[in-house]
């Protein structure tokens, strides 16, 4: 999260103007016949664009919470921010600082021995001039390094000990830091750390050797259930259920009948009819015999 502060990759990405710089300071030492020896002017160059930067670094370190002629207030600062300014004014910050210079005063000098190669296309009219104007691009190029270069090394800071890092105190941030230009109140946008969810705490997933385990453990339950099924004996039938089962009519036995070469087949069942209740009587009675007088 501390890592995400628009300002840090600011200044980290102002690197990339390097080359800009230093093609401007060559145009600037290229212009006319040097007035005084190489080697001074070398000297000079050097005192006038390193040495304040590494002074700078060392003793009051330029505030990075700001961009070009604009700097935030000191109250304006996040906890993250502030914490960043302690680490910034740690010893780190001086170290490194002596250590970038000594690349960039090489620099200065590839610049002074190749700048015959541009006097023909260099438009700054005079030396003097020249010399001014590379003091200067020479200068800026050595604050884009060295803040860039104290940038790097704060967010290459392990998480626990940035967190361990006190909050620098809002009342010195001024007059204990270099602040380039007027304070506003806000200048980029703010990253605020996002709220993490509640999860609940998830069970561990069994490794293969755990579930090996738990099933060699569960071997001997198994093996007991087992014997304990084979030595009990079955439970006896309960007695109400065996009369309700004995209740129950034998089904009708089919008369069969023996063909003539003896297979027996079965007679079709005689089905009686009854007529329905109440219908007895009133079917037709049988007709009685008409008796005849013989001497009719």
């Amino acid at each position: 999260m501390f890592r995400r502060d628009p300002y840090l990759w600011l200044h980290l990405t102002s690197l990339a103007t390097l080359p800009l710089w230093l093609w401007v300071a060559w145009l600037g030492v290229a212009a006319g016949q040097p007035i005084l020896p190489v080697t001074v002017e070398i000297f000079l160059l050097v005192t006038v664009a390193v040495v304040p930067w590494v002074w700078l670094q060392w003793t009051r370190p330029v505030n990075p919470f700001g961009v070009w002629l604009l700097v935030l207030l000191p109250n304006q600062l996040t906890p993250v921010q502030r914490q960043w300014l302690t680490r910034l004014k740690g010893k780190t910050t001086g170290i490194l600082a002596v250590i970038i210079a000594l690349p960039m005063v090489w620099l200065v000098g590839q610049i002074y021995g190749f700048a015959p190669l541009a006097q023909a296309v260099t438009p700054v009219p005079n030396h003097v001039l020249g010399f001014g104007l590379g003091a200067i691009a020479l200068f800026c190029a050595n604050g884009m390094v060295q803040v860039s270069g104290s940038m790097g090394a704060l967010l290459l800071t392990g998480e626990a000990k940035f967190t361990a890092t006190a909050d620098y105190p809002v009342a010195q941030i001024r007059q204990d830091f270099l602040n380039i230009g007027l304070p506003v109140q806000r200048l980029l946008p703010t990253i605020t750390p996002e709220a993490v969810p509640d999860i609940p705490p998830s069970k561990p997933s069994q490794t293969a050797e755990e579930t090996v385990d738990d099933e060699i453990a569960a071997i001997p339950n198994s093996i007991e259930s087992a014997a304990v099924a084979l030595i009990e004996p079955d439970p006896l039938p309960d007695p109400e259920a065996v009369e309700a089962v004995e209740a129950i009519p034998a089904p009708l036995e089919i008369e069969s009948a023996t063909d003539e070469q003896g297979t027996e087949t079965p007679e079709p069942a005689t089905v009686e009819v009854l007529p329905p209740e109440g219908e007895e009587n009133a079917a037709d009675p049988e007709e009685e015999p008409v008796k005849t007088n013989p001497d009719h």
